[in-house]
């Protein structure tokens, strides 16, 4: 539920394991209300597999789990973009390479295509 809006941040409540929280975001209700959905499922399943009753470990390991989760899918993040760079550079050297067998090349071309490879390292 959005109770008001400060600052172009709404003001939304949500429930975690049966407590009620008052976030302010930027996001829309229904995404903030996702995000609450999945922690609270992260936690009742760290709460059914953990021999532990304490809110406070649950909690604990719950964000250990979901630290683990983030730093798995940065690392694979950062492999998919160096991969698609990889091919990326492969694919201009065989654009260069083609254009070095045209007759009549231009090497203010290549300065074209050296402009579009730096672009695409901006990333």
């Amino acid at each position: 539920m959005v109770i008001n809006q400060v600052n172009n941040k709404k003001r939304v409540e949500v429930s975690l394991l049966g407590q009620r929280f008052t976030l302010r975001s930027d996001k829309s209700e229904e995404y903030v209300q996702a995000v609450a959905q999945y922690v609270t499922s992260q936690l009742e399943n760290v709460g059914k597999q953990s021999h532990t009753v304490s809110t406070y470990h649950v909690a604990l390991l719950t964000a250990l789990n979901l630290a683990d989760q983030l730093l798995q899918k940065e690392d694979e993040l950062l492999r998919l973009k160096q991969g698609l760079k990889e091919r990326a550079e492969g694919a201009l050297r065989e654009v260069q390479d083609a254009l070095s067998l045209l007759p009549h090349h231009h090497h203010e071309d290549d300065d074209k295509i050296q402009t579009t490879a730096d672009l695409a390292n901006l990333s």
